[in-house]
This record gives structure tokens, C-alpha cells and sequence, in this order.
């Protein structure tokens, strides 16, 4: 599930919230060696150079000090062809639940993280293909909500009334387009108005679910839709709507998620992990603080049952037994190595629709003694 995350402490995050008094904002690249990252962290692979000037559009701000901003220009992201069916020239349809959007690099060949989950039917954007020793890979123009990262202290908000810095022509352009779409007398074609519809979505899927309201998103595409003159439009209304659905149905899981948490209640979720393993029945995530700058940390234990293609194989429990999350491992990561032992995690937060609870993937690993760990 995608989400908002809180961040405490932060200074440098604050300085920047002062001068954008909403989200998205436009800032400009205030150094010469500033790279976009995969994730809101330091341990996370780069994905390309940022210039000196370039614009870039803030969407949030994340704990530690790290903007996410919509992928600059030349972004692409990863999904395994046996999710997807091409359906003609730069058009592939996901046919298969399971589909994940690994964020693509430009300086590298790495590919093991993901933020989005791609739903049954929904369009992507195919712009390569890449055949390796794990099969076929299309390289596809990032979904929406899917961002990258930077560091704040990289950036500064393009203030009301500045001037763009003189860097890369498309500078300009894109500093007109964002002009347009703040014009008060609303979109000039249903294209345009596609965008505004992705740039609402992607700046709402950053909060908790509690808080989106997608029924205004619906009602605009459907007038998008009756105003289309051709079958470019429509194309264009179809598959900003298939997005509306996806994270709709990502609202209704979280909603039958935390109604079933509330039925059951945390005493009884306890009682059923404190066998020391997770069971293949999902239990409802416990609140805790993590410490020592891990995205995870708890006892790691083998799923029950996690032998089912797809299914989760490990857990991540927290000291009274309870559910923190399931743990995939990236695939250099070797988790049965850290069976039955203190650990903390970095890596990537995710919710698993289908086992309905809070899923961590493993990037790096760390051993931690009993006093370490408390």
C-alpha cells in the first residue's frame, strides 16, 4: 500500500515544507552531483543524474531528509513479460495478478526495487525490451505513483514569480505546461486533462488510504470520456480510469483489512502468532517504533505454508509474537541464513493485497544481539 510517511525531527524536510505550501511543488537542482535515487535512503541504487538547475516536481517529503519527485525525463521501470500481453506498437496490457514495477536505473543494471503493484488490465507504457538469464523484461515509462528520490538539501523551491534557470530546453516547456495547468479556466483538451487527473492521483496515493478521495477523480474522467473526439482520447481516458480503479480497489482491501483487525482485536492476534511462526492466515500488524535507521526489525521466522508460488516465506515478528510484516528477499539477499534470529532490515515497505497485511523487501540484512535489538 502505498502511503505517507511521517516524518519526526525533520529540520532540513521543514525548511523546504516552509517555502511550498502544497504539494506538488516545483523545485531546482542546487548542486552539481545530485542523483535521483530508488527509494528515500542512502542505501537505495541511483537511477540517474540530476543537473545543476533542472527542474524537478516534489510530491512528499520523507523521513530523513528525501524528496520524492516525479521521475525526471528519461525514467524508465522494469515488469517480467509474462505479466504482460502487447496489445500494438508501445502498448502492453498487464494479464496477470502478481505484476510489480521494479524502478529501472540509467547508471546500472540494477532493478530490485518496487512501490507499485500493477493490477489485471491495466495499460503500460512498453518503450524496450531486454532479454536476460531470468527471462524477458519490458522497459516501461514509470506508472503512476510511482516517484524517485533526492536529497532536500540538493534542492530549492522555485519561488512565485522566479525565473527558470537557463539549463536544458525541456526546462522551459515543462515550466509552461505546469503554467497551463494551474490556469483557472481549466484544460485546453481532454489530454491535458488526463495529466491533471494522473498529477491529483499521484499526489493523493501519498497519503493514508483513510484520506483519498477518488469519487471527483471518477466524475472528471467520465465527463473526459463524453468530450473525447477520438479514439487517441478515449485511449487516453480508458487508461488514466484503469489507474482510478487500481488504487480504489487498493482502498476497499485496506478498508476489509482494518475492519477485520478491529473484529478480531490485538489480544487475539497475539494469542495466534505466539507459536513463533507465522501462519498462512494473515494477523494484523503491530505498531512499533523502529530504531537504528532499519526499515524493519524484529525475529525472523519461516512462513507456514509460504512453499505456494507467490506466497510469503518469511516474517518479521515483534517481541510478544506479533505479525510485523512478511519478508521478501531481494535476489541477493539470503534470508534462511537468519532463521530464528534478531534482525533488522533494510529495504523497501509495500502492502500485499493478497495476504492483506504490510510487506517488507529485503535489501540488506543485519544480525542483532537480544540487548541490540531492544
Amino acid at each position: 500500500m502505498l502511503r505517507a510517511w511521517i516524518a519526526c525531527g525533520m529540520l532540513a524536510v521543514c525548511t523546504v515544507a516552509t517555502a511550498a505550501e502544497s504539494f506538488p511543488y516545483l523545485a531546482f537542482v542546487d548542486g552539481d552531483d545530485a542523483q535521483a535515487l530508488a527509494g528515500p535512503g542512502k542505501n537505495y541504487y541511483a537511477t540517474g543524474r540530476l543537473s545543476r538547475g533542472e527542474l524537478v516536481e516534489v510530491y512528499r517529503h520523507d523521513a530523513g531528509g528525501w524528496c520524492a519527485i516525479r521521475p525526471p525525463a528519461g525514467s524508465f521501470s522494469w515488469v517480467s513479460s509474462r505479466f504482460v500481453k502487447l496489445q500494438g506498437e508501445g502498448v502492453g496490457l498487464i494479464v496477470a495478478d502478481g505484476a510489480v514495477s521494479l524502478v529501472g536505473s540509467q547508471l546500472a543494471d540494477d532493478r530490485d526495487v518496487w512501490h507499485v503493484k500493477l493490477a489485471r488490465g491495466e495499460e503500460v507504457e512498453v518503450v524496450g525490451t531486454v532479454r536476460t538469464n531470468f527471462g524477458v523484461w519490458y522497459k516501461i515509462a514509470p506508472p503512476a505513483g510511482e516517484f524517485r528520490w533526492v536529497y532536500t538539501k540538493q534542492l530549492q523551491p522555485l519561488g512565485e514569480g522566479d525565473e527558470v534557470p537557463p539549463t536544458h530546453a525541456h526546462v522551459q516547456t515543462w515550466q509552461t505546461a505546469a503554467d497551463a495547468a494551474r490556469s483557472p479556466h481549466g484544460p485546453a483538451s481532454v489530454g491535458q486533462e488526463c495529466e491533471e487527473i494522473d498529477l491529483a492521483l499521484s499526489t493523493m496515493v501519498c497519503k493514508d488510504c483513510e484520506h483519498w478521495s477518488l469519487e471527483g477523480l471518477f466524475d472528471r474522467a467520465e465527463s473526459a470520456m463524453a468530450a473525447a473526439r477520438n479514439g487517441d482520447e478515449r485511449q487516453a481516458v480508458r487508461k488514466v480510469t484503469e489507474r482510478l480503479r487500481r488504487f480504489e480497489e487498493i482502498r476497499h482491501e485496506q478498508a476489509a483489512l482494518d475492519k477485520s483487525q478491529a473484529l478480531a482485536g490485538r489480544g487475539d492476534s497475539k494469542s495466534k502468532s505466539s507459536s513463533g511462526a507465522a501462519g498462512s492466515t494473515p494477523l494484523a500488524p503491530a505498531v512499533v517504533s523502529v530504531g537504528g535507521g532499519f526499515d524493519g526489525r524484529g525475529r525472523l521466522v519461516p512462513v507456514e505454508g509460504g512453499g505456494k508460488a507467490g506466497a510469503p516465506r518469511f516474517a518479521l515478528l515483534d517481541e510478544s509474537g506479533g505479525l510485523l510484516y512478511y519478508v521478501t528477499p531481494s535476489p541477493s539477499v539470503n534470508l534462511r541464513a537468519y532463521v530464528d534470529k534478531l534482525v533488522g532490515i533494510y529495504g523497501t515497505r509495500s502492502y500485499n493485497a493478497e495476504a492483506k497485511a504490510q510487506q517488507l523487501t529485503a535489501r540488506r540484512v543485519e544480525a542483532l544481539s537480544e540487548t541490540k535489538a531492544r
